[in-house]
């Protein structure tokens, strides 16, 4: 067998990332049922991470929107307001789910609402861990 050209190996990794991008909508699925789980369970450190992993890979495969509400979702549970942390990652799982389904994939003047709403929510919860603290 004769030896990989640069030109082969770049195609091969072209063919390689085009499959994860395809896959990627599968995936965002069963990460946001996995979150949703541990969201019922109170398991946050999960969930935290589960935001930190889909802020980096959404927008490199292709998925900016995801990437920004996960980035909220992060800033919500780093707020320390533990009261509101099932109903922020319910509402930023269901706000991702939204923009998988509608394959809303950048933010556009519609998911730009959705974005503010999700900084409303999360500035609320670091005034409420503030006052309780």
């Amino acid at each position: 067998m004769p030896p990989l050209t640069l030109h082969d190996a770049v195609a091969r990794a072209d063919d390689l990332l085009q499959s994860v991008i395809a896959d990627f909508p599968m995936h965002l699925e069963t990460t946001f049922a996995e979150m949703d789980r541990s969201a019922r369970s109170g398991r946050w450190i999960e969930i935290q991470i589960a935001a930190h992993d889909l802020k980096g890979q959404a927008a490199t495969l292709g998925w900016p929107i995801i990437g920004l509400v996960a980035r909220s979702l992060e800033a919500a549970l780093k707020t320390g307001d533990k009261t509101n942390f099932e109903k922020a990652a319910r509402v930023h799982v269901d706000c991702m789910r939204l923009c998988v389904a509608s394959n809303i994939r950048k933010p556009v003047p519609m998911a730009a609402r959705f974005l503010e709403e999700l900084a409303e929510l999360v500035a609320r919860m670091g005034k409420s861990a503030a006052r309780a603290g």
